[in-house]
């Protein structure tokens, strides 16, 4: 009996940086604190999601905002969450496909805090509901392909609720941004996620990603030039 058939998965790389990078952020902002005597402060200096400065041309702020946490179960959290799907998702829909789908999530979940929320803004987490939203579309776009994935979509579906009911319930959490990034993560994950074709080479069967580089460009080139024209909008409201 043959080795069962298996997708062909990255390894993620870009992951496993972005998790370093969130680490060293906060380090900088622990430091930068003993400087200036107020963390509010501290997050402002580097990068918060503040509409003030959004309104003066700061627009760098709507991706900076991503990378900074409020304290140390924040980051945490966010830090398993995306080591567990971020992974996931990497691994499934390859190294740059995952950056995009993270740091476009994390620009669209900035944008619509910025139009739906006055306040301070920062953490990973509309970039995470981004990961969050492409993983529960491939499941359950394989949900007949592949075992188990109808039960992890409908798991996720769970998550995902108990989540939104949390944003809800628990104070100062940017629902407007969670919703923003999970709406871009779903948009690219159809244009980006991966087809599978069985190939059959010198007697040996393999499951390879089937090209569509020109659906994918041109669904990419559409969503960016939206995505530009809802911040073209925005700061010239």
């Amino acid at each position: 009996m043959g080795n069962p058939l298996t997708i062909p998965k990255s390894k993620p790389i870009f992951t496993d940086l972005t998790l370093c990078i969130l680490g060293s952020m906060f380090l900088l902002e622990i430091i930068l604190t003993f400087k200036t005597h107020d963390f509010s402060k501290t997050l402002i200096i580097l990068g918060a999601k503040w509409n003030t400065a959004i309104n003066d041309g700061e627009y760098w702020r709507l991706i900076t905002y991503g990378f900074l946490h409020g304290n140390l179960i924040h980051l945490l959290l966010n830090m398993i969450a995306l080591h567990v799907f971020g992974r996931e998702v990497e691994m499934i829909y390859g190294n740059v496909r995952f950056l995009i789908i993270f740091l476009l999530s994390i620009l669209v979940a900035g944008i619509t805090s910025y139009n739906f929320s006055n306040g301070i803004a920062i953490g990973a987490s509309g970039g995470l509901f981004g990961v969050l939203g492409s993983l529960m579309y491939f499941f359950y776009k394989e949900k007949k392909e592949i075992v188990g994935a109808e039960m992890r979509f409908k798991s996720m579906y769970t998550l995902l609720i108990i989540n939104i009911v949390f944003g809800f319930l628990i104070p100062n959490i940017d629902n407007s941004a969670h919703f923003g990034g999970l709406i871009s993560g779903a948009i690219l994950a159809f244009i980006l996620a991966p087809k599978y074709e069985i190939v059959s080479n010198n007697n040996k069967i393999t499951i390879q990603k089937y090209k569509k580089q020109t659906f994918e460009a041109i669904g990419l080139l559409l969503y960016i030039a939206f995505t530009f024209l809802l911040f073209y909008q925005t700061i010239m409201k």
